[in-house]
This record gives C-alpha cells, sequence and structure tokens, in this order.
C-alpha cells in the first residue's frame, strides 16, 4: 500500500489588507512587517548614502569611458612629456576631482534641507510618516504629529501587526492585492 502523496495546489488571490480586521496570509511562513518612521519621505527608497554612492560611480564611469578614447600613439618631443603630465592633471581635476566636489556639496544640501525639515516638523507641528511595509510589497501608512507620539504609535503598530491584526486607522497605501 502506498503513502498518501501531499500535493501543493497554487494559492488563490491574495486577500486585500482591511483595516481592523486580521492579516490576511500570504503564505505558510508567518508575515513579518518592519515598522518605522519615515525621516525623508520624499526620497522614496532611496537614502543619502546610495545616492552619494550612485554619483561616484557616475563620476568613475564618465573618467573610465574618457580614458579608453585614446589612440596610444606618442610623440616624445621638448616639452611633450609637461603637456601629457598636464592634461593628465586636467582630466583627473575634470573627471574626478570636480564631480566628487559636487557630490559632496550635493550630500551637504540634502543634509541641511533634512535639518531643515525636522525643524519646520518641530515648529510648524507637521506629521511624521510611520510607514509598515511586508515581504510582499504591502505597505501601510500612518500620519502622527509629535516625536513622542510618532515613536509611541510605531510600537503600538509593531504590536498590533505581530498579533495580526491591521490597525483600525491604517491607510493602505499599496497592496498588491488591489492592483489589478
Amino acid at each position: 500500500m502506498s503513502e498518501p502523496v501531499e500535493r501543493s495546489w497554487p494559492p488563490g488571490p491574495p486577500q486585500p489588507l482591511v483595516p481592523g480586521q486580521p492579516v490576511p496570509p500570504t503564505g505558510p511562513d508567518p508575515v513579518v512587517w518592519n515598522v518605522k518612521r519615515r525621516w525623508i519621505p520624499r526620497l522614496g527608497a532611496d537614502t543619502l548614502w546610495n545616492r552619494f554612492r550612485r554619483r561616484f560611480r557616475k563620476t568613475f564611469r564618465r573618467a573610465g569611458d574618457a580614458a579608453e578614447h585614446g589612440d596610444g600613439c606618442l610623440d616624445l618631443g621638448d616639452g611633450v612629456l609637461a603637456a601629457i603630465a598636464f592634461v593628465i592633471v586636467l582630466l583627473v581635476l575634470i573627471f574626478v576631482i570636480l564631480p566628487a566636489l559636487v557630490a559632496i556639496v550635493d550630500v551637504a544640501v540634502l543634509l541641511v534641507l533634512a535639518l531643515g525639515g525636522l525643524v519646520a516638523r518641530g515648529c510648524f507641528r507637521r506629521p511624521w510618516l510611520v510607514e509598515a511595509r511586508d515581504g510582499t510589497g504591502r505597505v501601510l501608512r500612518w500620519r502622527v504629529v509629535g516625536w513622542k507620539a510618532s515613536a509611541a504609535r510605531v510600537d503600538d503598530i509593531r504590536h498590533l501587526l505581530a498579533d495580526g491584526i491591521v490597525p483600525v486607522d491604517a491607510e493602505v497605501f499599496r497592496d498588491p492585492a488591489l492592483d489589478d
């Protein structure tokens, strides 16, 4: 007599998130939510460090492209070595140092704007964006006024989502089940 065969059926369509209801399962594994307060919501998924690295990579890519366009023929005469050294220094200045300075200034401007945003949030009572994401692309958001209130709300949301409940006041920002 043969043993029964376990069959795994394809999962049905995902259930949408409904505030105040239990979190619908997405598979056999438990759902892990990442709940955090967004510091600079306008950058999206890009961080300051990623932006800085992307600028540096673009700079070195341009410098590498400029270095590949030589024909390899050199005529050694009076002053040619000095001219070559001058051109090399000029190319390094134009393709490496100048873009690096621009990237550093860009990061400095972003930091000043972020600091200004923090001051504006405190002085003008602009709400903090609290966001909860899971691994399937579902995103819940809340707008909370005040630093301490947003920290407390992050803890409350973590506990509710750990218990499997979508908080009642959640704004469903993105849900793949509703992307039909």
